[in-house]
Formats: structure tokens, C-alpha cells, sequence
């Protein structure tokens, strides 16, 4: 008889396995933070530092002009930006140059973290960014009926979101948060919402295409809610930056983008090409310098038939999962990225962590167990690259075979996708 409330308790308990890897996961959001926290020197060559850190800093000394490469400037060497990152950041190498090309709002946004000491700076971000991927997990939670908790831990094992957070990159704050929002706001049949949740991408242009493709293919079924939520919330966000930072720091940060390219192509700035994640970006990067605008041409072109065959695939999903398309719209969004983008780099990868969620929070019938499969072998595969360029070395051809699994990904995802007969929630009998 006193047994059973022993084995009721027993019942309770988390399987040893899961325990472990809910360990294994703590463990892992907890070197983030510890490097962050030992190791402020080093970390100050870090992107949240060396970048987002610095604007804030100058945002918050009203000092707008000096976030951008002045108007005449042939590089990026002897700009205000780079010579306030050596003053500031005792330990930051003269080999590291400190480029800051987001919006003006981004760097409002990193003005909090300004008032901070660089470690404390880094280390508040870092947790920040834990807190919004535990709303994300939370939000999919909510349109999917699985567990928050299996969600949350799991994000971090694909390891893009770890070094994410290693670095204080906006991946998760502005990328995968904001997808999630508009999400569930559309999940919830709030598609205005969800336009405006989409057009925070701008902060993060490199996912601003996952919100032209699930709006745009919307709009092409005559739904405009959501494509009209999409432009409300980018004129907004335009006139709040007009607003505040006025048109002359606009025209500067326009402008920088002229000088985007070389940072990838000059030498002279020993950008890490190991990160390099995109089709365009390696095959641009792999020629002769010579070679490189007949390459841009091609691959940029390339980029906009994958793109434009997106479009035309997430239509076709539109017609015949009705109200349930928006997950194959979302999954194809996040597969289709590194196939399009010229600047696509390898932590900009988190954004897929929602793709695996919503392949494993759905039924997708006849093609479940191959989808899931694929999401698996993406992350071990991610996971590998990952630690291999941490802690030795990717190689010449890393890049190259990355992108090349990532593109037979993207078309295997199409077969299945072709395959599945319907899409319904995990809760849905």
C-alpha cells in the first residue's frame, strides 16, 4: 500500500537519457556565458563587441556619424568606426578592423548594453538572447502542441545557435524570434500581425527573404493581410529611424553598402571565408580575383532563380494545404536562404532551428520520417562544421562542401515536400 505514491513519483521522473541531454544542453548555453565572463580579452574580438557594442556606445553619445564610412571613403581601414573600436577595446588586435553596415536601429536597439562594462556587456546580451529562444521555443510550443521545454533544449544542439550566442550575433534576437512571432500570430489567424512581426527582418536583412516568400505567396492567392502588415511595419520602422537618426546618418549607411563586397574579396581584412555558408558567396570566393564580377553575375542570377522557384513552389503549397501551408512555406523559406544570398554566413544558419521545429511539431503524412531524418543528418552535419572550424581547421573546400550539402538538403526537402499529402499539428488526431 505505501508503494504507490513511491511509484507514482517514479513515473513522474524524466528518463535518464533525457535528463543527460537537458544536462549536455545547459552545459552548453552555460560556455557562452563563461567565456563571456573569464575571458573579456579575447572576447573582445567577438562580433557583439567589436560591432553591435560599439554602435550602441556611440548611439548612445549621439555620435551618428561616426557609425558609417564617411561618403568619400575608399575602405574601411581609417574610418571613425574602426578608430573608436581601437580606443575603446584595449585588447583588440591591429590585424581586426570594426566595420558596423546594419541599420541605424540596431544600434539604437545595443544602447542598454552600452552603459555596461564589455564582459557584463557581452554576458547581459547573451542572456537576452537565451530568454528570446525560450519565447520562440514557448510561441512554437503554442502553434504546435509539443513541448517548450524539448523545443528549448534542443535548439541549442544544432550548433549555429551556439555559436550565435557565443559571439552575440542578432541571430536569435532578430531572426529566429521574430519568425516565431509571426508564426503564431498567423497560426492564430492574426495575418496584419504577422506581417508586422515579419518586417523586423529588416534589422536582419539576411532573413528578410523568408517574409517576402511566406507574404508574397499569400498576397499571390489574393491574401494581402499579412504583405500590408509587411510594409506598415517597414515604413514604420523607416520614419522611427528617420525619426532619430536623421537623413544624413541614412545617406551614410547607404552608402557603405558599395563597400560591402570588398570586405569579402580584399585580403587586407583576413575575413574568416571559413564562414562563408551561401551558393553565391562560395563560388564568388573560389575564382580568380579576375573572375569575381562575371561570377557575381551568374551566381546573383542563379540566386534569383532559386528564389523566384521558391516563390512559385510556396504558391503551389498555398493551393493545397490550405491553412496548413504555412509550415512547408516556412521550412522552404529557411532551406531556400544559402541558396540565394550572397552574404549568407554560417551562424546565420540559426534560422533553421525553426524549421526543425516545425518539421518535428507536425504531421507531414507519407513523408514524416524522411523530413525528420534529413532535419538530423543538417544538424549533425552543421554540428560537425562547426566544431571542426573551433577547433581546427575546415579546409579550402569546407565551405564549398557545406554549401553543396545544404543545396542537396534544399532539393531533397522539395521531393518531400512534393510527396506530403497533408500537414497537421503533433496535437492533431
Amino acid at each position: 500500500m505505501t508503494s504507490a505514491p513511491e511509484e507514482s513519483s517514479q513515473k513522474k521522473m524524466p528518463p535518464t537519457g533525457l535528463l543527460y541531454k537537458r544536462i549536455f544542453a545547459i552545459f552548453l548555453f552555460v560556455v557562452p556565458l563563461t567565456a563571456a565572463l573569464s575571458q573579456p580579452k579575447l572576447m573582445q574580438a567577438s562580433d557583439f563587441l567589436m560591432t553591435f557594442y560599439l554602435a550602441g556606445k556611440l548611439t548612445a553619445q549621439g555620435k551618428f556619424e561616426q557609425l558609417y564610412p564617411p561618403v568619400s571613403a575608399q575602405d574601411l581601414f581609417n574610418t571613425p568606426f574602426n578608430q573608436f573600436a581601437h580606443q575603446t577595446l584595449d585588447a583588440l588586435g591591429q590585424g581586426f578592423t570594426a566595420i558596423y553596415m546594419y541599420s541605424p536601429l540596431n544600434a539604437l536597439l545595443m544602447v542598454p548594453f552600452a552603459f555596461f562594462d564589455t564582459r557584463y556587456a557581452l554576458f547581459a546580451w547573451q542572456i537576452f538572447s537565451i530568454i528570446c529562444l525560450a519565447l520562440s521555443a514557448f510561441l512554437i510550443k503554442g502553434a504546435t502542441g509539443r513541448s517548450a521545454a524539448m523545443y528549448f533544449f534542443a535548439s541549442v544542439y544544432f550548433l549555429p545557435v551556439f555559436a550565435t550566442l557565443l559571439i552575440g550575433h542578432l541571430g536569435i534576437v532578430l531572426g529566429i524570434l521574430p519568425l516565431a512571432l509571426a508564426y503564431y500570430a498567423a497560426q492564430k489567424q492574426r495575418p496584419f500581425l504577422a506581417g508586422l512581426c515579419y518586417s523586423l527582418f529588416i534589422l536582419k536583412p539576411q532573413f528578410l527573404p523568408i517574409a517576402m516568400l511566406a507574404s508574397g505567396a499569400e498576397c499571390l492567392k489574393g491574401r494581402y493581410k499579412s504583405t500590408i502588415g509587411l510594409l506598415a511595419g517597414l515604413l514604420a520602422l523607416a520614419a522611427l529611424t528617420i525619426g532619430v537618426f536623421g537623413i544624413d546618418t541614412i545617406k551614410a549607411w547607404l552608402s557603405s553598402f558599395r563597400l560591402s563586397d570588398t570586405i569579402f574579396s580584399d585580403p587586407r581584412y583576413n575575413y574568416p571565408h571559413y564562414l562563408v555558408s551561401s551558393l553565391p558567396g562560395v563560388v564568388v570566393q573560389a575564382v580568380p580575383v579576375e573572375m569575381r564580377q562575371t561570377a557575381k553575375l551568374i551566381t546573383y542570377g542563379l540566386g534569383g532563380f532559386f528564389g523566384l522557384h521558391a516563390l512559385y513552389k510556396a504558391f503551389q503549397y498555398q493551393s493545397r494545404f490550405k491553412e496548413q501551408a504555412l509550415p512547408a512555406v516556412i521550412v522552404l523559406g529557411c532551406s531556400v536562404l544559402p541558396l540565394v544570398l550572397p552574404h549568407f554566413l554560417f551562424y546565420d544558419l540559426c534560422i533553421m532551428i525553426i524549421a526543425g521545429m516545425l518539421i518535428f511539431g507536425h504531421h507531414f503524412q507519407n513523408t514524416d520520417l524522411n523530413l525528420r531524418m534529413h532535419a538530423i543528418a543538417v544538424l549533425l552535419f552543421t554540428s560537425l562544421y562547426t566544431t571542426l572550424y573551433l577547433f581546427g581547421s575546415v579546409g579550402n573546400f569546407g565551405p564549398i562542401i557545406l554549401v553543396a550539402i545544404l543545396t542537396l538538403a534544399h532539393c531533397r526537402l522539395l521531393y518531400f515536400l512534393d510527396k506530403t499529402e497533408a500537414i497537421k499539428p503533433f496535437t492533431a488526431k
